[in-house]
């Protein structure tokens, strides 16, 4: 996929702040990430058809989880150029994880 356009990225409203974000590489962490509100990308689908799309919301922020996957990022390198915050959950409560 190739990302066309890009919004900027903003800080998460106070109702979005505590959205934290997880991989399945990484099973049990989870990490305060933000990351922009719509993305378009052109991509082929299976039958080898180009296609442009625009994702918002939750939908950008997936898309893009797993295209930083195809480039060999996960999401702690991200959290960690954010300076945001990493938690591990551990079974009834999330606790925080410092960061070097």
């Amino acid at each position: 996929p190739k990302i066309i356009s890009i919004s900027k990225r903003t800080k998460s409203s106070s109702k979005e702040k505590n959205i934290l974000e997880g991989c399945l590489s990484l099973p049990h962490y989870y990490g305060e990430l933000d990351r922009p509100q719509k993305v378009k990308i052109k991509y082929l689908q299976e039958n080898g058809l180009e296609t442009t799309q625009t994702f918002k919301g939750f939908a950008a922020r997936i898309v893009l989880h797993e295209i930083d996957h195809l480039n060999g990022k996960i999401f702690i390198d991200k959290v960690l150029k954010q300076k945001g915050a990493l938690y591990k959950d551990e079974g009834k409560h999330l606790e925080r994880v410092e960061l070097i």
